[in-house]
């Protein structure tokens, strides 16, 4: 008659300890002081058992990171949705995008399946691509809203490879297995295909026009560069180019990609390949809508593993100017102040690891890592004294500019 009660204690004790488990994975450290100023953001990776903790700090603040979250499998930190609270790409358990409040330490699911599928931060909503997992065919493209647990909204019937680029309310897929070009209105939830690429088409680029009025496209087609401009209001082409020249260095592994930009909106940029296959060069050219001519070639560089992006011919976007900018005579590398030129710190140049100096993308602020001391991080800013960030091995920086 008793027979069963060892097997129900025993199951009780295996729920208990799961419960257990689950809270104390739950647990995170707060991290109430977090501003609305720019953020530095890492990560401290351990193992027996696997786990990824998630570490920040205000970059003009008075304390070092201070871990504010941990997964139990890789990821990835995507956005900064407002003061606290973080995007995040979780790629073990759960599989899914996540919001995540820094000041809490408490998470929720966004999008299951999806943590590869992040697109870009529209308003209140989170733009990604479905889970398309074993065939699932849900690759479409949706917005969620972040702030509150609501149903996602398709906002088109395509399915979609990728989203190559956001604009305002518009965003820009490729489809069909990289044979089709769409444009999907944010606001409307319609897509309708611009383009259709040329057979034999590969590694599409797209890049919209200062106005939003133009999209030029370029692609690989059997090793050589093409290039289409079309009309995004009507879908009507303006102007092709065949046969231009993307080689790329013999020792690279990569194909050559036609990466293409905007000087204005009556001129295309491209990055192409000036020269022959073992004496040539990278360079920005720029094309006239009007005549089809090349009217600017600007050298960028020699022959390489890739093309890199044209620049951006547009005014610099108003903020704080650069503070530093970094220097190396080959065996040191220094951070420098602009303006001044006075060097702030140096590090040792050495093969095969990542610099022990990182700037932020708006070069105000600069992490080092000291010769002889890996295992610490130091945050330089602008007419402040360094701030210590952490006294441990921390991975995949990643900068935040201020928020509302």
């Amino acid at each position: 008659m008793n027979g069963p009660a060892p097997v129900l204690r025993q199951a009780a004790a295996l729920l208990l300890a799961l419960v257990a488990t689950v809270r104390a994975t739950a647990q995170q450290d707060p991290l109430p002081e977090l501003d609305a100023g720019p953020v530095i953001c890492m990560s401290r990776a351990e193992s027996k058992p696997h786990r990824v903790h998630l570490y920040a700090a205000n970059c003009d603040g008075a304390h070092g990171a201070r871990r504010f979250w941990t997964n139990r499998g890789n990821v990835k930190l995507l956005a900064r949705l407002d003061r606290t609270h973080f995007l995040v790409g979780s790629y073990g358990e759960p599989y899914a995008l996540l919001v995540v409040d820094a000041a809490t330490g408490a998470h929720r699911v966004l999008a299951e399946g999806a943590p590869h599928g992040f697109v870009a931060v529209h308003g209140g909503d989170v733009l990604y691509i479905g889970d398309n997992r074993w065939g699932k065919g849900d690759h479409h493209l949706y917005a969620q809203a972040w702030r509150e647990q609501t149903p996602r909204r398709r906002l088109a019937d395509v399915l979609l490879d990728e989203v190559a680029q956001v604009r305002g309310n518009l965003a820009i897929g490729i489809a069909a297995g990289e044979r089709e070009i769409w444009k999907v209105s944010l606001t409307r939830g319609q897509g309708r295909r611009v383009a259709e690429l040329p057979e034999g088409a590969m590694q599409p680029r797209v890049a919209v026009s200062p106005s939003g009025q133009r999209l030029a496209i370029g692609c690989n087609v059997q090793g050589r560069g093409h290039l289409t401009v079309v009309d995004l209001a009507t879908a009507r082409p303006l102007r092709s180019w065949k046969d231009l020249n993307i080689g790329v260095s013999p020792v690279s592994s990569f194909l050559g990609t036609l990466e293409v930009g905007w000087h204005d909106d009556a001129h295309v940029l491209t990055t192409e390949t000036v020269g022959g296959r073992f004496s040539g060069h990278f360079a920005f050219l720029r094309r006239s809508l009007a005549t089809g001519e090349v009217v600017e070639q600007r050298h960028c560089g020699p022959m390489g593993l890739y093309h890199p992006a044209p620049p951006a011919d547009r005014a610099a976007p108003a903020g704080p100017p650069a503070a530093f900018e970094l220097r190396t005579d080959g065996e040191r590398q220094s951070l420098v102040r602009r303006g001044d030129g006075e060097v702030i710190t140096d590090v040792a140049v050495e093969r095969g690891r990542a610099s022990d100096l990182l700037l932020s993308p708006d070069g105000r602020y600069a992490v080092e890592r000291p010769d002889g001391d890996q295992h610490r991080m130091i945050l330089h800013r602008p007419g402040r004294a360094p701030l210590p960030l952490i006294d441990a091995w921390a991975t995949d920086l990643t900068w935040f500019e201020a928020v509302r």
